[in-house]
């Protein structure tokens, strides 16, 4: 899986510039390329980026020495996804594409994210120095903030992102208000710092009939996130 990661880079860095989102900043991109060429070269991007989810995805299941790899490239397919948001990004031709960013990229990146964000907050240990606490916390924010009009009732998978963003913004409210247990307390006592679990861990959050509860660890959520009903996601060309 390393041979094939590398060989992946390798191929991408080979790729000339003007085909690589990453090499553009936002005013060159957008108002000098257009939003109809930017969209392709952020698509080829996350695409890109998303193999490497995949990859280190695998690796994780093996290893926890893959986490930092996995949270760095969770953390760039986030921040690239969420470029959709910005105001002026908001075009049709660019409007269009956001159920689909927000579920295929967005969601499993998102996920991995929080809920690894979570455990570092409870367990009182940092994250990976691959990624920024601050940085995280700042992307999902962004992306909790935006659904409400990102995705709208009616649009496909409205059901699904509105179940997920509640677990967001439940984990963001626990990790954001969280207080240690203090030294000799019943960590029972505690549970009102904890965002409340059902089960071997689920978040207890009434969900809509037919979807199972979320699983509070980040590979439980992928593969919930996978078996999970997804309707009318378009191509994203």
């Amino acid at each position: 899986m390393r041979t094939i990661s590398a060989e992946c880079t390798q191929y991408w860095e080979t790729l000339p510039s003007h085909l690589r989102y990453e090499m553009y900043d936002d005013d060159s991109a957008w108002h000098r390329l257009g939003a109809g060429i930017t969209v392709r070269l952020i698509s080829a991007y996350l695409e890109y980026l998303h193999t490497h989810f995949q990859i280190q995805r695998l690796l994780q299941r093996q290893t926890q020495q893959a986490l930092p790899a996995l949270l760095d490239v969770s953390l760039k397919l986030l921040s690239t996804a969420l470029v959709f948001t910005k105001p002026l990004n908001g075009a049709y031709e660019t409007r269009r594409h956001f159920a689909t960013v927000i579920m295929f990229y967005c969601f499993p990146a998102a996920g991995v994210l929080a809920l690894e964000l979570r455990k570092s907050t409870i367990e009182g240990v940092p994250l990976p120095d691959t990624v920024f606490r601050a940085d995280v916390i700042r992307n999902l924010s962004v992306l909790t903030s935006s659904l409400e009009w990102l995705i709208l009732p009616g649009d496909g998978n409205h059901k699904l992102c509105t179940e997920l963003n509640k677990m967001l913004a439940l984990v963001l409210d626990e990790v954001l208000n969280y207080e240690p247990p203090t030294t000799g307390s019943n960590l029972g006592s505690e549970v009102g710092n904890i965002a409340p679990v059902t089960g071997p861990g689920f978040f207890d959050i009434p969900m809509l009939d037919g979807m199972e509860p979320i699983p509070t660890q980040a590979e439980d959520f992928l593969t919930w996130l996978d078996g999970a009903a997804w309707n009318n996601t378009q191509d994203l060309f």
